[in-house]
């Protein structure tokens, strides 16, 4: 019976080790893609930071942005981890996710 018992005990091991062995691979893959975004990170934020006020208001005041507008704005709100608004029907209109 005690025998049984380190049998099962051993073969447990065995399925936890090689499920910690595809945990640790996918840590270094995950640690890997965030050390190669470091880079694209920081010039993103250099980028956001280099938008003045102005430039923010100028962008408010226009009707209807270019789609590319909207969606650098949406861009930035998910980069801050901002909350979106839904989209909602105005009319014949969509109003956009960003304030």
């Amino acid at each position: 019976k005690l025998k049984r018992k380190k049998t099962e005990v051993m073969a447990a091991k065995n399925v936890l080790a090689e499920h910690a062995a595809q945990l640790q691979q996918c840590r270094d893959e995950y640690e890997q893609d965030v050390a190669s975004a470091g880079p694209a990170l920081r010039e993103v934020e250099q980028a956001i930071a280099s938008i003045s006020l102005k430039e923010l208001a100028t962008l408010k005041l226009i009707k209807n942005p270019p789609v590319t507008v909207k969606l650098v704005f949406d861009c930035v709100l998910i980069f801050f981890r901002k909350p979106m608004r839904n989209f909602e029907h105005e009319g014949n209109s969509i109003r956009d996710s960003y304030p």
